[in-house]
């Protein structure tokens, strides 16, 4: 999906529903991880978005899988009485009704606050696995919307990471 992102003029936006989009990356998403349960909260409301639905589905995905991998390493580190792994995600449009807002919640350790603001920096990553440009392009394919992205972690406790389209 990246050769999708030749430029920012580029970009194919179309009315998709932001409940659609929603759909269809936590359906790819648990194809891959069954194990991990997510909760899903949308408005009642239909909530058409202009997006390009494979690329937001991508940022979606990458985002669940991060999320997916941070409660899966705090169950593997943590004694008999840990919490059971949450991801939660939900949507809602801002109070001015103008920006749609997708939120992507774990329960897992959280990040550092010394590495949150790098975590969208090119080829950054805490993982051993990692490339570090995941949420960089999550970040690039934001911004070609005209949105923005945000992380809030409290360490031990949960992360957060908000984004925030153009309605």
């Amino acid at each position: 999906s990246v050769t999708r992102m030749s430029g920012a003029s580029n970009i194919k936006k179309e009315l998709e529903a932001g409940e659609e989009v929603l759909g269809a990356a936590s359906m790819k998403f648990k194809r891959h991880y069954p194990a991990v349960e997510v909760s899903i909260t949308a408005p009642d409301t239909l909530l058409m978005i202009p997006m390009d639905i494979i690329l937001v589905e991508q940022v979606l995905i990458n985002l669940l899988k991060n999320a997916q991998e941070s409660v899966e390493n705090d169950v593997q580190q943590s004694s008999d009485n840990a919490k059971d792994p949450c991801v939660r995600v939900s949507t809602h449009l801002s109070d001015n009704k103008r920006n749609f807002i997708i939120s992507v919640t774990d329960n897992g350790k959280g990040i550092l606050p010394e590495v949150l603001n790098r975590i969208f920096v090119p080829f950054f990553t805490t993982k051993t696995s990692g490339s570090g440009i995941g949420l960089s392009i999550c970040k690039q394919i934001v911004t070609l919307h005209g949105g923005t992205i945000t992380a809030s972690s409290q360490p031990d406790e949960k992360t957060t990471f908000n984004v925030v389209l153009p309605a």
